[in-house]
């Protein structure tokens, strides 16, 4: 078998997804590459560019430079992530590969095919292919944005290390500037998702748990899209109606699109639309400090919502009528539906508003034509939102004052004031289009506001003209069947009110993980290696099945501030086994008193309301 065989099946085993996408792709970055040997004998790649010759690595030592290469990052920290513009001849890649311990992660972008199919016809490295901790991106963008995004995490955000290989920068200014470009947005991104635990933890949790108890009565997007299945919904759009000033341009005109779309219209909307004596097919709420006024004059309840585990518990009381929870109240009740019902709620992957969870939601659901309105994403006229909000003047001069403020180009080409929020907005729908199969339109219909890159731009009147099938989406809604029988409601009610003594036998395996934590401090202080190792072992094992109760993902929103702070301390510092027990000790101290918060509030907002 040639070498380049070799690869491409270990590529094949290993690295499923660039396999695929190079049994296809034309490269977009076409480049002469050729090799050419080094004074001492070995081969090395130059590229040619523009009429250029650029090295990417040393015509005289390729090895001893690329061990010079690497040689930046010789102080590693454990769940270090390394981000690497350039494969070239791989040589550093492998070196850089074979230093890092199974904590850590490398993630190589690779901006030229041709490079890479090149490197993989002269060089053997099965071994580096086989590796489960190296992520190989060659040009896709899809890869670029899952591997980038997935790197990334609030536990390991201070230990990210950024490489670019020799002459990439200059062969590939665009391509490493995008890299350097998404792995910034996806930071702000985990450091935005980090703040918002933190500062909506009790929010987070006791909303959780009450919904959890709704859920019981009502349904969820499962069945919803099941129902749609029956339907053929390929050239029905869904029109998501946001809440930006744009709106109030086309919103008379979203009468004519019911029954010809669905109709779904996000909470700070909903005053216009109703205003205008539309009736909403689907409203939406997941905020879980969302204004009240957003509701002021409306009943709720006369047409369904979407509601997710963290959507305000008092509007999700008022509102009864059908509802739909797009994901899991909790793992509690997550764990019980999936050994029970035998299925999972799709992720709805949120960008971090209201909208874009709306995106997710109507993808997921099965859409190929997502229409926005009122999707501004900018102080359209100055304005913050649509008239039916009613916000005067001196309220929205002192809003705007208060936001960091970005320019960004609109639909119409001329320069628009945003604020830094809502430009991450725009940027996670132009990453998640991206993504998107050919299948699936997005269109821009807000007639103003910010430029959505890779969306279609078109009137809604256009959209609607261009509707061919009609859809009762009413009647089609009430037609979805609740997510549980009275029996099976009665069983899972039945489990959960046994929760509260599980709950007791985690707080126990927390106290046995902090006596165990304060053995190992004292027998490291002894010098007692073998006692270490088992002790490290003990606790190892139950730290680890403390991490696997369902109950986890409650127990971070209480213990949020602890967890943070012990985390970063423990991933970025150098420390001796007394302070790592101490910083456990620490932080189970936290987990214990997180269950005794999650115990009385899972009486209060769930048992007790049996």
């Amino acid at each position: 078998m040639m070498i380049y065989e070799k690869n491409m099946q270990t590529i094949k085993e290993y690295h499923k997804r660039l396999y695929e996408y190079m049994e296809t792709a034309v490269s977009s970055n076409p480049v002469e590459i050729c090799y050419e040997t080094a004074e001492n004998g070995r081969m090395y790649p130059i590229v040619i560019k523009d009429g250029m010759k650029y090295s990417l690595n040393s015509r005289y030592n390729p090895e001893k430079a690329s061990i010079q290469y690497v040689s930046q990052f010789e102080k590693k920290n454990a769940y270090s992530v390394f981000f690497i513009a350039g494969f070239g001849d791989g040589r550093s890649i492998k070196i850089l590969a074979d230093s890092i311990d199974n904590t850590m992660t490398l993630v190589v972008y690779e901006p030229s095919l041709n490079i890479f199919k090149k490197t993989m016809e002269l060089f053997d490295y099965t071994e580096l292919l086989r590796k489960d901790n190296v992520f190989l991106i060659v040009e896709s963008e899809h890869l670029l944005q899952d591997y980038v995004e997935s790197g990334i995490n609030f536990n390991n955000i201070r230990m990210l290390r950024l490489g670019i290989l020799p002459n990439y920068d200059v062969v590939y200014p665009n391509e490493c500037k995008h890299m350097l470009e998404t792995m910034v947005y996806f930071m702000n991104k985990t450091k935005i998702y980090r703040n918002t635990i933190y500062n909506f933890r009790k929010e987070f949790a006791t909303h959780a748990l009450s919904n959890m108890y709704d859920y019981l009565w009502q349904t969820d997007t499962y069945w919803l899209k099941k129902r749609l299945a029956d339907e053929n919904i390929t050239d029905v759009p869904a029109i998501i109606v946001a809440a930006g000033p744009s709106l109030n341009k086309n919103v008379k005109e979203l009468k004519k699109a019911k029954g010809k779309a669905l109709i779904l219209v996000v909470d700070a909307a909903l005053r216009a639309v109703l205003k205008e004596g539309i009736k909403p097919d689907l409203g939406m709420t997941i905020d879980a400090r969302v204004p009240e006024r957003f509701f002021e004059g409306i009943n709720i309840s006369e047409f369904p919502f979407v509601f997710e585990a963290i959507s305000k518990e008092d509007i999700v009381r008022k509102h009864s009528g059908k509802h739909f929870y797009d994901d899991f109240p909790c793992n509690i009740i997550a764990k019980i539906v999936m050994e029970k019902k035998q299925y999972c709620l799709e992720e709805i992957a949120t960008g971090g508003s209201i909208s874009t969870s709306a995106f997710s939601l109507v993808k997921a659901l099965g859409f190929k034509k997502i229409v926005f309105i009122g999707q501004d994403l900018a102080f359209t006229g100055g304005q913050t939102y649509n008239s039916g909000l009613k916000m005067e003047q001196k309220e929205n001069e002192e809003y705007q004052k208060k936001r960091v403020i970005v320019q960004v180009k609109g639909n119409d080409g001329t320069m628009l004031d945003t604020d830094y929020q809502m430009d991450m907005y725009r940027k996670w729908i132009e990453n998640e289009i991206l993504k998107l199969p050919e299948d699936i339109t997005v269109i821009n219909a807000t007639e103003g506001g910010a430029k959505i890159e890779g969306a279609k731009v078109m009137t809604l009147k256009e959209v609607i003209d261009s509707c061919t099938k009609e859809i009762d989406f009413e009647k089609l809604l009430q037609e979805v069947p609740l997510a549980f029988s009275e029996e099976e409601r009665q069983d899972i009610i039945n489990e959960i009110k046994e929760e509260p003594r599980r709950l007791e036998e985690v707080k126990e395996n927390i106290r046995k993980a902090t006596e165990v934590a304060e053995q190992l401090e004292h027998a490291s202080k002894y010098g007692n290696v073998e006692e270490q190792k088992k002790l490290l072992t003990e606790f190892g094992n139950l730290n680890e099945k403390i991490q696997k109760e369902p109950v986890q993902d409650l127990l971070l929103y209480y213990n949020s501030e602890i967890e943070f702070s012990i985390g970063d301390d423990i991933l970025s510092a150098d420390l001796t086994i007394p302070d790592l027990c101490n910083r456990a000790k620490t932080w189970y101290k936290g987990y214990e008193a997180a269950v005794d918060s999650l115990i009385a509030d899972l009486h209060e907002k769930f048992i007790d309301r049996l």
